[in-house]
């Protein structure tokens, strides 16, 4: 059976801040994004989005 794990990274602000997202399988990397974050806007409301049920 495959062993799957994420690593979730900061990235620079000169690449828009942020964080990306990399999926593993095994020891090969499968996929993954990125989310940019741009410190002017309200953190809060974007937390209150993500612990929303979809």
């Amino acid at each position: 059976m495959p062993q799957c794990r994420y690593k979730v990274e900061p990235r620079t602000e000169s690449v828009g801040g942020g964080y990306q997202l990399r999926l593993f399988e095994d020891d090969t990397e499968g996929g993954g994004g990125v989310s940019p974050a741009d410190r002017h806007t309200e953190p809060h409301k974007d937390m209150a989005w993500f612990k929303t049920p979809q």
